[in-house]
């Protein structure tokens, strides 16, 4: 980080079709590419590419993604960035135009090599790639002797350059628990409900029999049977009444019927 200079913009942005979530950061000659941890707790490098190897398109909106833009060159894969709103957009575009033009400017006739990708990248004892931490800058041992002047003149060198990178990772660091909180909502709002199983979840009810009231325990399932049960016996009990109601009716209507024939009688006699 101390060879790559100061941090001129930053900013997360959806990479891929599948919208990985990447952070941005652009340094005066190079636009580093990282992804955070599963857990939230550090960086993981994903690649870094030369200023004076790239150029900034700025896409129209479409039905796969919105205020995006695209990174090509002659010498990297095509990279689509989805930015969260157009003001994003617009500032990433003009903000590495901008630095584009002042690097090619101050260098006339730049040197394009490839990046490495991070798996391939020289670390010594192991090839799996390291998410990127604190403990990254700790300083290594020396891996052969130096007279005292030379250490000295190291020593200074590198108390300078881990200041520098400690104020860097501090920035990148803020960035990073913005997107922690954002990310631990998000994922609350996403939990499904708790899962309920029906032969452990208990339900307490008063049971009054003989004028006696009493706490009784019943499973969820017991209980779920004993009112169907209960709901049966009340769909035959409502069918019952109904058939009574329906046949005091007809007793009714044919009462009815005798007396107006008495009283039709007793008028004409």
């Amino acid at each position: 980080l101390t060879h790559l200079g100061d941090i001129l913009y930053m900013g997360s942005v959806a990479v891929g079709p599948d919208h990985r979530d990447r952070y941005l950061v652009l340094f005066p000659t190079t636009l580093l590419m990282l992804s955070v941890s599963q857990r939230m707790s550090a960086f993981i490098y994903e690649g870094k590419l030369p200023l004076t190897g790239i150029s900034i398109n700025k896409l129209e909106d479409t039905e796969s993604y919105k205020n995006a833009f695209e990174i090509a060159g002659p010498m990297i894969e095509r990279i689509v960035a989805v930015c969260q709103t157009k003001e994003d957009q617009q500032a990433w575009v003009d903000t590495i135009r901008q630095q584009i033009r002042s690097v090619r400017l101050s260098s006339p006739s730049p040197t394009v090599r490839p990046q490495p990708p991070p798996h391939n990248s020289m670390v010594r004892g192991s090839n799996i790639g390291r998410p990127w931490s604190v403990s990254c800058l700790r300083p290594s041992p020396p891996l052969r002797f130096r007279d005292d002047k030379s250490s000295r003149n190291f020593k200074k060198t590198s108390e300078r350059g881990f200041d520098e990178d400690a104020q860097i990772l501090r920035v990148i660091e803020a960035y990073c628990t913005s997107a922690k909180t954002r990310y631990t909502v998000n994922s609350a709002l996403l939990d499904p409900p708790p899962l309920l199983i029906a032969e452990e979840e208990k339900i307490i009810e008063e049971d009054s029999r003989e004028n006696q009231t009493g706490v009784q325990e019943k499973s969820l399932v017991d209980t779920v049977y004993a009112l169907k049960d209960e709901v049966k016996a009340l769909r035959y009990k409502m069918s019952s009444v109904s058939h009574q109601l329906e046949e005091e009716r007809m007793a009714r209507n044919q009462l009815q019927t005798v007396v107006h024939n008495l009283l039709m009688a007793s008028s004409h006699t």
